[in-house]
């Protein structure tokens, strides 16, 4: 009998000292892991969370960023088309303007040449010349003024530019002005020329310039300004004002309302987009106020009669497309916020490309992380395999892994009461202060339960918070989890209270069986 009671006492003295060598492994096992645990956080889920979530922010800017610019590269589009189409409608328009005025001024010359003859009649019917003649001409009559002239060369000169100044040009002396006769010696013509009418104001020009030929100059350049060059020049800006310049302007009107609405929803290049806006705003109050006109000061070189000769007809006709092209910049205008917002994306993918690179190397850092952890902890089964999906269940992993080791701690200090509860009733009283010294030891170094229960719920304490934070972290995040973060910090925390209630159990349970150890009776 005392030989089997020896025995259960050693068996029982094995099982307190195995106790308390159990509850300083848990311990330290338990701030080992926690220490790994706040290792992986601070270097791995914390990293991976940050860069998930700049990344899904970066996204959704570029993506954003994209749509503007499918937006806008229609309108950019459509401006430079417009804008083209602009130049060559009006050069067009001009030049049709410059044939028109080179076929009146041919026609001007015949009816000089006419009323030298002698065989020119006042047209009092005719209502305003030549210029008038073509817009109220029957539809035979204007479409002989709106074929194509023929090719001159650039030495040429009108018919009007060579009755100027018969002196000042190398032109047939039988163009001049002024009533001429033959010659002796020259046979005149037995038929008389046929009878021709002529624009009434143009004939008492002429009539007058014959006893006056001072103011033949003055007098017939005023008449073809008004007659031929001034009508040419009004169609032409009254088809630039019905035809050209309204569709560039409800492209203009269209672009700067996208640019503005591109401004107001990318506040990091909402300046040079409103800037583009303005500017567009502007060129189009300039575009509205342009007049074609052939008084138009558009370079000093340019005298007052440039219409006297085809040559200047036809430079004047370029320099007034030209100048007009030069103020329909609005591609450029847009062209520029357009390529900024391009490199504003280019730059926000190249960091996303370097976020992802840093992603990955965050899971194969992991790898590693997870083969330790599971080590330390003996819960491979319980670590998820890639980091995605534990950085998404972090909460519930956190709280499982740390549950487990206070559960250790706690199933140590409950073997040890019980040891200690055998011990007491088999032992002899010379052996109590050893046993009582052991199972202060469990308790760390006290007699009672308060030390260590206190200990272990600021413990549990801090663990839930951390919990918590994790799961906050992992709620403003882009990840999906398949478990809700506030279900994970739920389960997680409840895991590690249970192991805590269990250690606070068993702590009193001890703190019980020392008090009745230390006074058996």
């Amino acid at each position: 009998m005392l030989a089997c009671m020896s025995f259960v006492e050693g068996i029982a003295r094995d099982a307190l000292v195995g106790a308390h060598r159990d509850v300083g492994k848990g311990r330290r096992l338990f701030l080992l892991i926690a220490g790994l645990m706040a290792l992986v956080h601070l270097l791995t889920v914390h990293p991976y969370l940050r860069i998930s979530t700049e990344t899904a922010g970066l996204e959704a800017s570029i993506a954003q960023k994209t749509a503007i610019l499918d937006e806008l590269a229609p309108e950019l589009e459509q401006l430079a088309r417009l804008q083209k189409n602009s130049r060559e409608a009006l050069k067009s328009t001009l030049e049709r303007a410059t044939t028109a005025m080179i076929k009146d001024f041919k026609r001007l010359g015949e009816d000089i040449k006419a009323f030298r003859d002698g065989s020119a009649l006042p047209d009092t019917q005719s209502p305003a010349g030549l210029g008038g003649q073509i817009e109220n001409a029957d539809e035979a009559t204007r479409q002989r003024y709106e074929e194509p002239a023929a090719p001159q060369s650039a030495a040429s000169f009108d018919q009007f530019q060579q009755m100027r100044a018969p002196e000042d040009f190398d032109i047939p002396q039988q163009m001049a002005l002024g009533s001429q006769r033959p010659g002796p010696g020259v046979s005149r013509s037995s038929e008389p020329p046929p009878q021709v009418y002529i624009d009434a104001t143009l004939h008492d020009i002429l009539s007058s310039t014959e006893t006056n030929r001072q103011d033949t100059t003055a007098l017939m350049s005023a008449y073809a300004e008004r007659m031929i060059v001034n009508p040419a020049y009004e169609r032409a800006h009254n088809n630039w004002d019905r035809n050209i310049r309204p569709p560039y302007l409800a492209a203009l009107d269209s672009a700067a309302a996208a640019a503005r609405k591109a401004a107001s929803a990318l506040p990091e290049n909402s300046e040079a987009l409103e800037s583009a806006a303005v500017a567009m705003e502007n060129e189009r109050t300039a575009v509205v106020n342009l007049v074609i006109s052939p008084d138009q000061r558009l370079d000093e070189t340019f005298e007052s009669d440039w219409w006297g000769t085809t040559g200047g007809k036809a430079v004047f006709a370029d320099a007034v497309v030209s100048t007009i092209a030069k103020q329909l910049t609005g591609d450029e205008l847009l062209a520029q916020p357009f390529a900024a917002v391009g490199e504003s994306l280019n730059r926000q993918e190249a960091v996303r490309a370097s976020l992802l690179e840093k992603r990955d190397a965050l899971e194969q850092q992991f790898t590693e992380q997870r083969k330790q952890l599971a080590a330390l902890a003996g819960a491979s089964a319980v670590v998820p395999i890639d980091l995605r999906s534990f950085i998404s269940l972090f909460p519930l992993v956190l709280g499982l892994v740390l549950g487990l080791a206070m559960l250790r701690v706690g199933q140590a200090r409950r073997e040890a009461a019980q040891a200690l509860e055998d011990l007491s009733s088999i032992a002899s009283s010379d052996e109590r202060d050893s046993h009582l010294w052991l199972g202060r030891r469990v308790l760390g170094g006290r007699s009672n339960a308060a030390a260590p229960s206190i200990e272990t719920g600021l413990v549990t304490g801090l663990v839930v918070i951390w919990i918590v934070w994790s799961a906050v972290s992992v709620l403003n995040s882009p990840l999906e989890p398949p478990i809700g973060p506030a279900v994970s910090a739920l389960l997680g925390s409840a895991i590690v209270v249970i192991a805590a209630a269990w250690d606070i159990r068993a702590s009193r349970k001890l703190a019980a069986a020392v008090t009745a150890e230390a006074d058996p009776g």
